[in-house]
């Protein structure tokens, strides 16, 4: 009977023991999910951002663009206009 008892007793141990177990891989699986879903939505997000500061990119070069042929442009325009007044060029 004492052999029986002391079994039941540590086999009840074992159960206890597997339970609390379960119940930390549960935990580690759940912060292990949350991780993840995380680290996706962040990755979504600097892919969303990376899209737009591509776009943000080519509008700068096109305004660059713009605003350098509207300076060469000026630089033409402010020569004839010296040409045409007898005054010195603009360099």
């Amino acid at each position: 009977m004492l052999l029986s008892s002391k079994r039941d007793s540590t086999c009840n141990n074992v159960h206890i023991e597997i339970i609390r177990y379960e119940k930390a891989l549960a935990i580690k699986d759940q912060m292990v999910w949350n991780l993840m879903t995380e680290v996706r939505q962040l990755e979504e997000k600097v892919e969303a951002e990376t899209l737009l500061e591509r776009e943000y990119e080519k509008e700068l070069e096109k305004w660059a663009t713009l605003a350098n042929r509207l300076a060469e442009e000026n630089t033409v325009l402010l020569r004839e206009k010296a040409d045409l007044s007898g005054q010195h060029p603009v360099h």
